[in-house]
């Protein structure tokens, strides 16, 4: 089992919580009050990422944003996933075409990751930021499952969890099964066209 680091987890917590607010910047009072952490530690915690550049303090507001290094962390994160390069042009052909936000993201492990967004972020509903992460559980996910192994579609069906019926689970297989037919998916509120279609 791994050993707790809260240093750690309090500057993920922050550099987390700026990057959800990345127009904002905020006090060291703020911040420790919005994340419940310690003011001394937070002081801390926040002084140590100024001083590596991956936070920026305001001379005369003292408030704090995102700094300069995470420019080079998200390029070379970025790096890792070429095929964010190769669908950028088309996220923003297709967020220019619908006059709606569009995000591109990948899988990772048992979560699906945005990696990418275009478009014009409307005043009001729910927008999600490049970094978001979400579980990747049925509904969710039906394009990254629908050309996996039976294995891997069985795991997968796990998440829903305990209380899930074999009906549910089956309603699940089929609009993978539909997904691979028509070779895309789409849906509305994390629910997958095929399964709108059966409620």
């Amino acid at each position: 089992m791994a050993r707790p680091a809260p240093a750690v987890d309090r500057a993920v917590a922050v550099l987390d919580f700026l990057a959800d607010n990345p127009r904002d910047a905020f006090s060291l009072s703020e911040l420790a009050r919005r994340l419940d952490l310690n003011k001394a530690s937070a002081h801390a915690t926040l002084n140590a990422l100024v001083d590596r550049g991956y936070l920026l303090r305001h001379p005369v507001r003292k408030d704090y944003r995102l700094g300069p290094r995470l420019i080079a962390v998200g390029e070379a994160a970025r790096d890792q996933f070429p095929v964010v390069e190769f669908a950028r042009a088309e996220l923003r052909r297709l967020g220019e075409d619908l006059g709606t936000e569009c995000v591109a993201s990948a899988p990772i492990g048992d979560e699906m990751v945005i990696v990418d967004q275009a478009g014009p972020v409307r005043p009001i509903g729910l927008t999600v930021a490049v970094g978001h992460r979400f579980p990747l559980v049925p509904p969710m996910g039906t394009i990254f499952m629908a050309w996996s192994t039976p294995a891997e579609i069985d795991q997968w069906l796990e998440r829903v969890g305990p209380g899930a019926s074999e009906a549910e689970r089956d309603r699940y297989r089929a609009a993978l099964a539909g997904v691979r037919e028509r070779g895309w998916s789409a849906g509305r509120d994390g629910e997958e066209y095929e399964l709108l279609l059966r409620h």
